[in-house]
């Protein structure tokens, strides 16, 4: 589900099942993460029980690839 989306991050809200599957790709993917700087923002609502995850706009991963959003 997105937030908004702009030129610089693109924002989600995740559910627990969703963030397992982010989370399981950024240890993943770890190393091509540190290398080329990319990180990202979780914020945790407890009384929604989702996870708000920001993630820069950047060439080498997005929430396409994290998820198989791919056509």
């Amino acid at each position: 589900m997105y937030i908004y989306m702009n030129a610089q991050e693109d924002v989600r809200i995740l559910t627990r099942d969703e963030y397992r599957i982010f989370d399981n790709y950024v240890n993943e993917h770890y190393q091509d993460m540190y290398t080329h700087k990319v990180g990202y923002d979780v914020h945790f609502d407890k009384l929604k029980d989702t996870f708000t995850v920001t993630l820069p706009v950047n060439d080498v991963v997005s929430f396409v690839d994290i998820f198989n959003e791919r056509g």
